[in-house]
């Protein structure tokens, strides 16, 4: 069972609760979380983790701007989703500029790649220090 969106306090309590009920507590969170977006990991992702809980982030590519070299788009989304540039638009006052590696690594093909077993991004980040490339 998985939550969605929430204040860590809220999670927390609701984890507590299912533990002194003896119901099934939540195995996975869904959260705003990306490369642009990191509020989460001040409070709610250090309480998913001694939960061991999966973390499951939505708009994981910023609304496509984490997709595309120019942050500005001809799209119908940039034309329409004023919800998308409040959120993201902050970090285009920025004047941040890509160096040619990080163009590059974006420009590579995706590859999926198949889940199998229970990992998620503690585990993952654990293993990423532990095998650095």
């Amino acid at each position: 069972m998985g939550a969605s969106e929430m204040y860590a306090y809220h999670l927390h309590n609701m984890q507590v609760v299912a533990e002194h009920n003896g119901w099934t507590p939540f195995a996975s969170m869904q959260c705003h979380y990306n490369l642009l977006y990191r509020e989460d990991e001040r409070e709610l992702l250090p309480v998913c983790r001694p939960y061991d809980m999966a973390i499951t982030p939505y708009s994981p590519l910023a609304s496509g701007h984490l997709a595309r070299r120019e942050w500005h788009s001809d799209s119908e989304r940039w034309k329409t989703d004023e919800i998308m540039k409040l959120k993201y638009d902050v970090v285009c006052r920025l004047e941040m500029n890509l160096t040619s590696e990080e163009v590059t690594y974006l420009e590579e093909p995706y590859v999926a790649h198949p889940v199998t077993g229970r990992m998620d991004y503690f585990s993952c980040s654990t293993k990423l220090h532990e095998n650095p490339a």
